[in-house]
């Protein structure tokens, strides 16, 4: 899928706040290989328009209001690096389509992503959209980002953990708290008593775990076979708590962290 095919997609579709996985990642997060069900089971965590990407097979969106698919153009596949970037550049310049209305960052006209990466690299902006007729002013605090994302990883009771991830906050306006649910694996623990992955674990047995290090804390030391309490937060805030029992024989828990020598694995148990 390239960034020209997504940019028509911006131009032709009104997305509001947008949030894109590809096929993988959805699959991973709802445990769904269809692309409709993915985007539903997404839609109902709270997603307002989900868009699965498939690579050559094209793009899967789906809102409250319409679903349809975009075909990719056929192309002689080079180099995939920073295809997905490339993906979500097209999709904004689309969205920020003169048919959408016309944004000026600082004072200044932008009308492509290029233009809006230059104009972003104050630490505060000032911008002006038109939308539906109407002028919107807002102010903007930017961030600089060091592209290495996550360096931390934990396995425990068979779910993949991390810190969430920054685009959670950016896409869906939620707080970087807790320990995010990246991934859970068949007949281990965190299926059994269903610790989703796409939610939060924000409290273990009562207790506060804002970051990687504090779950940790709270979990270690736990003999085999013995239960806590979780309490996990979806992305439209809908709590649960599940109480789950460890099975340290079969799925012991360890941490996955990056160095300049690639990923060290950490035993925790």
């Amino acid at each position: 899928m390239q960034a020209m095919a997504a940019m028509q997609l911006g131009k032709h579709v009104y997305c509001e706040k947008p949030l894109t996985h590809d096929i993988y990642e959805a699959r991973m997060l709802t445990g769904e290989t269809d692309p409709s069900a993915q985007a539903g089971r997404i839609l109902e965590a709270g997603a307002r328009t989900v868009i699965i990407k498939r690579g050559g097979g094209g793009a899967y969106v789906r809102s409250e209001a319409e679903a349809f698919e975009l075909q990719a153009p056929p192309i002689d596949a080079v180099e995939p690096s920073g295809a997905g970037d490339a993906f979500a550049a097209g999709l904004i310049v689309g969205l920020l389509d003169p048919d959408h209305g016309t944004v000026e960052v600082d004072g200044q006209v932008v009308d492509s992503f290029n233009d809006v990466s230059s104009a972003v690299h104050a630490p505060h902006v000032a911008l002006t959209i038109w939308r539906s007729g109407a002028e919107v002013k807002v102010p903007l605090d930017t961030v600089l980002l060091s592209g290495h994302d996550i360096d931390r990883v934990l396995i425990w009771a068979g779910a993949t953990l991390q810190e969430p991830h920054r685009a959670m906050a950016a896409q869906r306006g939620i707080e970087p708290g807790g320990v995010f649910i990246a991934f859970f694996m068949y007949g281990s623990p965190a299926s059994r008593y269903k610790l989703w992955a796409g939610r939060r674990i924000t409290e273990v047995d009562g207790v506060p775990v804002p970051d990687l290090d504090a779950f940790i804390r709270a979990v270690a030391g736990r003999p085999d076979h013995s239960s806590l309490r979780l309490k996990t937060v979806a992305w439209n805030g809908a709590a649960d708590v599940i109480t789950m029992r460890l099975d340290r024989h079969y799925w012991p828990a360890y941490e996955l962290r990056r160095s300049e020598d690639g990923w060290q694995r950490v035993p925790l148990e």
